[in-house]
Order: structure tokens, then sequence, then C-alpha cells
């Protein structure tokens, strides 16, 4: 199930339990990142980076560029 979204102009991003997904081009959820920290109570992307922030654990970011 995917908890928070964000966009980055036509792309789409969520979170789940098992991580950060990328809506793909068939309208399925695709596992974008594994490695954000624990439960995710915030998602953005600013300057070509994917943000999530976690209750405790803090902010994980990830350069979307390097994940193309």
């Amino acid at each position: 199930m995917i908890n928070k979204l964000t966009f980055d102009g036509t792309e789409v991003y969520g979170t789940g339990d098992r991580g950060v997904y990328h809506l793909g081009d068939r309208g399925q959820w695709e596992q974008f990142s594994t490695e954000a920290p624990g439960s995710v109570v915030s998602l953005a992307v600013a300057n070509g980076r994917l943000y999530s922030a976690s209750a405790g654990q803090g902010i994980f970011y990830v350069s979307l560029a390097e994940q193309q």
C-alpha cells in the first residue's frame, strides 16, 4: 500500500512499507529505493533529489538523475 505521494513534473513517487516507489509507464508501482529509513512521514522532490523523512531516523535522499 502506498502511504505518501509526491510529484516531479509528470513523475509520481510514493512510499510504502518496503521503501520508495515510482509509478511506471504502465500504471504500476515499481520499487525505486529500499534505502529509505523506517516509517516515512514526509516525502518531497527538490533540486533533483527525492527526500524522505522518517520519525526518529532522520532524512534520506537519493539523486533522481542517478536512478534513471
